[in-house]
């Protein structure tokens, strides 16, 4: 898919039933999210379509990634912030692009910052440092989600390493 294809796309309402028919060909799959704003502007999208298929009990159960990734930076000892802009958590890895704020260029974004997360990748001490110096101190983590810290999860790393 590119932006093209994205352009040419018909509307909301025939997207979002092939979507689905699509997604259900997998198994325990989870759909993520970099913070409330998208699953906003998604269940908005809805209302003005009218659109009432299958999709909504998938979007309804998105998690919202950006906290539990956003309390493990931390510099100094120090949790930088509760909730770290996907830009400048794209510097914080060295994930190289601009944040271009349309579907397939955010979800791009997003799993190679969850990639760079969840196999431990080298941060930039550097923009670490700036956050740290910019950002007002938090002192103890305010989100748990425990689908990472949970005994019965499994990270496909093999699975996670072909994307």
């Amino acid at each position: 898919m590119n932006q093209l294809d994205i352009n040419n796309a018909p509307n909301l309402l025939y997207v979002m039933d092939d979507f689905y028919k699509w997604f259900c060909k997998f198994d325990d799959v989870t759909i993520y999210n970099w913070g409330d704003f998208d699953i906003t502007g998604l269940l908005t999208s809805f209302r003005v379509y009218k659109y009432t298929g299958k999709c909504l009990e998938l979007f309804n159960m998105m998690i919202d990634i950006q906290p539990f990734i956003s309390q493990h930076i931390t510099y100094n000892n120090r949790i930088l912030s509760k909730q770290i802009s996907l830009l400048n958590m794209k510097k914080i890895f060295s994930v190289e692009g601009d944040i271009k704020h349309n579907s397939l260029s955010d979800a791009v974004d997003l799993m190679n910052v969850c990639k760079c997360f969840f196999f431990n990748s080298p941060k930039n001490i550097d923009i670490l440092e700036e956050l740290y110096n910019k950002l007002p101190a938090l002192k103890t983590p305010l989100y748990y989600i425990p689908y990472f810290e949970d005994e019965n999860f499994e990270l496909n790393l093999i699975e996670l390493q072909k994307i």
